[in-house]
């Protein structure tokens, strides 16, 4: 305010939006992200204007590449999320599994199980502007 107060003036203002179709104001104060890009809403109380630049992005959950024991699992595609691979019938030990995102913002995180036979399971995050989004992935000992 113009004496230094403050009050909360939500409900009260008027809300525009530069554009629609990346984002919404359902009701005031609510700003629902539609599709990536950018807008600039912009909030009036009374004589009073302000304006917020929103960017709306999408990072990308997927895996560029699944290494186990150093070596890439061959024919590696992000959509396939099942994989198998064989060991040595002498190999008891649990692989060692690297997972790689496509996105450098993204992680992954990998559990591998106690003992072999066992399955490697390997969640990928990304952030987006309201949560995450997550691709999950699991390697599995191949069936001779």
């Amino acid at each position: 305010m113009t004496n230094g107060t403050t009050r909360d003036v939500t409900e009260g203002s008027e809300y525009a939006n530069s554009n629609p179709e990346v984002a919404d104001i359902p009701s005031p104060g609510v700003l629902v992200t539609k599709a990536v890009g950018s807008t600039v809403i912009t909030a009036t109380y009374g004589e009073s204007t302000a304006d917020l630049p929103v960017f709306v992005y999408k990072q990308n959950p997927n895996l560029s590449s699944i290494i186990v024991n150093g070596s890439p699992i061959q024919d590696f595609t992000p959509e396939q999320t099942d994989y198998y691979f064989t060991l040595d019938s002498n190999d008891r030990e649990v692989p060692s599994v690297t997972a790689v995102t496509e996105d450098p913002n993204a992680t992954a995180a990998i559990w591998l199980p106690a003992a072999v036979p066992g399955i490697v399971y390997i969640t990928a995050k990304a952030k987006i502007v309201l949560g995450e989004t997550i691709q999950e992935y699991k390697i599995k000992k191949a069936e001779p």
